[in-house]
């Protein structure tokens, strides 16, 4: 009894595409793209995966690979990235005809009809007798059509480069594969950050975005998890509370930071295998210990330089009574500087246990004025409100002189003391006076009185000094149509820095209006020594730094050297001492006959081309 006829082709068809999906489903699904006019299949790095595992993979080289990712680092692979592979007709047909799996660090090949020892040690350049240690049963059973065998790239192949043996790690930041179409603003208005960090995390981009690849987000990444010791809460702050360095008749300095260390311990969810174990860290612990980071850095650098310093660390945790005991303890006697404690009633305590001494206090966050009237051995790194509206109308003032000038009275009462420092500096720092700053009391915005402030085809510097959102939106957008329609473009306003918190403010409105905000902190990605710090900053902690790492590392070298040169007493001579380091500037000013000194040094940035720049103070 046979099968019909008429049932014969159905049967065949039927068999065919069941074939078809077997040989299908018998070969990883590829993903091929078409990308500026060229075909790459597209590979996401998985686990233990090296780039040269995946180079023979798809039979490539490693050399096509990174020159169709130009923005890889093959020593620092991670997991989840996305690689473009040239997809060439020679890949098309490699990958017809073998069967090439990687599967963490190991290679898999299925042999091929005809396939011998010689072709596949020829393939990965590795010997006869390596395919054989790995593969016994070879020497048993013979070399089969079919077979699964074991290619031992990473520890025979001598020629290979060791970084392309790199394993991929998990990134610290989110990843984001780039699409075609997106930019650098659409991406830093999809992730909230600003243009110049995402180019900062992802060196530079100097080629652009380019679509298939992966960057990285300035943003953490959840799944991201540390070990202990190097990369969680170092292992020398979980010994002791209390952490010295090694002995030497130079400067000493103490660092009282919040580790919160008891609830770091509590969150240490260890497993039996150590290498699958998870460490968690108390969020609120995450600025000190970025902090921290960021300062052993400036430590390490100095010491480079022969600077030697002894330096005591101690967990606050926020804890008044653990600060009692500290200072109880005797553990701060000989200390030349103090940086911290971070919040401001701890602060003011240890300021006020220690006023009569020589040792230096600094204060690295933003915090209140108040803190350094009767306190002349205190010194605030963040400059007040008052400082930043003082810097602006100077800058205004000094780099403005031509310009028409306006200052804007909101009519609230939060922001007339703004105002009156404005017109004072705007005013006092004009050189030629005969033409003083106009006050616009605009307490809502209308058109009419922005139109005549632009009545004629002067120069117009139009400074905004509020904080307040909605204002700021309303008088942007009304002044970016007025510059439209009145076809001007010799407008530029002036406002604060909490403007660069706002989302509702439009890129385009800012650059087409000349837009500058004051600010305490600026990073240049494409500075050297910003380049180098970050370079260091990974290495040691494998994650990038945040803005406490940024402050870590600045207070850190600026205090240490200025402990350094002139010992306790380095308080007095700060109004001496003007310096710049990464993302900071210092020029501090005394504030009182019996007050402490303040750091008045501000930056003035720039809307530019999607990009905040540096304008020349």
């Amino acid at each position: 009894m046979g099968i019909k006829s008429n049932y014969v082709k159905p049967f065949i068809i039927l068999f065919s595409l069941v074939l078809g999906v077997l040989q299908l489903s018998a070969q990883e699904d590829l993903r091929i793209e078409k990308i500026e006019g060229e075909k790459y299949i597209i590979h996401q790095v998985e686990p233990q995966q090296t780039l040269y595992a995946i180079s023979r993979k798809y039979n490539v080289s490693v050399k096509e690979i990174v020159e169709a990712n130009p923005s890889v680092d093959i020593e620092n692979l991670k997991i989840d990235q996305v690689l473009r592979i040239p997809y060439t007709k020679s890949v098309k047909q490699d990958l017809k005809e073998n069967k090439v799996k990687i599967s963490g660090d190991t290679i898999y090949h299925t042999v091929l009809v005809q396939e011998t020892l010689y072709s596949i040690s020829k393939r990965y350049d590795i010997s006869i007798d390596e395919i054989m240690a790995v593969n016994p049963s070879i020497a048993k059973d013979g070399l089969k059509a079919g077979a699964t065998i074991v290619i031992p790239y990473k520890k025979t192949i001598a020629a290979i480069d060791p970084k392309e043996l790199s394993e991929p790690t998990k990134d610290s930041l989110l990843l984001h594969e780039v699409k075609p179409k997106e930019t650098l603003f659409s991406l830093s208005r999809q992730y909230e950050v600003t243009i110049d960090s995402i180019q900062m995390v992802n060196d530079g981009l100097k080629e652009g975005l380019k679509v298939g690849t992966t960057i990285r987000i300035p943003l953490r990444n959840p799944n991201y998890t540390t070990k202990p010791g190097k990369y969680g809460i170092p292992s020398i702050l979980k010994d002791s509370t209390i952490i010295l360095a090694e002995e030497t008749d130079t400067t000493v300095v103490a660092l009282l930071l919040p580790f919160y260390l008891d609830i770091n311990d509590s969150l240490d969810t260890l497993k039996a295998d150590y290498d699958k174990r998870q460490y968690k860290i108390y969020e609120a612990s995450t600025y000190s210990l970025d902090f921290y980071q960021g300062f052993k850095v400036a430590i390490d650098s100095l010491r480079k330089q022969g600077r030697n310093f002894k330096v005591k660390v101690f967990d606050t945790s926020n804890d008044k009574k653990r600060i009692e005991d500290i200072l109880k303890s005797g553990a701060l006697n000989g200390v030349h500087v103090i940086i911290g404690p971070l919040y401001r009633s701890n602060f003011e305590y240890v300021a006020d246990q220690l006023k009569d001494s020589a040792v230096t206090l600094v204060t690295p966050v933003k915090i209140s004025s108040k803190i350094l009237l009767g306190r002349s051995n205190v010194a605030k790194v963040e400059a007040s409100e008052p400082a930043h509206i003082i810097g602006l109308a100077r800058h205004v003032a000094e780099k403005y002189p031509s310009n028409r000038t306006f200052v804007v009275n909101t009519g609230r009462l939060k922001d007339k003391y703004n105002l009156e420092l404005t017109q004072k500096y705007l005013n006092k720092n004009v050189v030629d006076s005969t033409d003083t700053t106009l006050v616009l009391n605009m307490f809502s915005i209308t058109k009419d009185k922005f139109t005549a402030a632009l009545k004629d085809s002067l120069p117009v510097a139009i400074v905004i000094p509020t904080d307040d959102q909605a204002y700021v939106s309303k008088a942007i957008s009304t002044l970016y149509d007025l510059k439209l329609s009145l076809k001007r473009d010799n407008i530029s306003v002036f406002g604060t820095e909490k403007w660069l918190d706002y989302d509702n403010l439009e890129t385009e409105q800012l650059m087409a209006l000349n837009v500058h905000v004051v600010a305490q902190h600026y990073e240049d990605y494409e500075n050297d020594n910003v380049k180098n710090f970050l370079r260091k900053y990974r290495q040691n902690y494998a994650a990038d730094p945040g803005k406490f790492g940024f402050l870590g590392f600045d207070v850190g070298y600026f205090f240490l050297q200025c402990g350094g040169n002139y010992g306790a007493g380095c308080v007095i001579k700060l109004p001496g001492i003007k310096d710049e380091m990464l993302t900071t500037s210092f020029d501090f000013v005394k504030v009182g006959a019996e007050s402490g000194y303040e750091n008045s040094a501000v930056y003035i940035l720039e809307f530019d081309d999607y990009r905040l720049k540096r304008r020349a103070n």
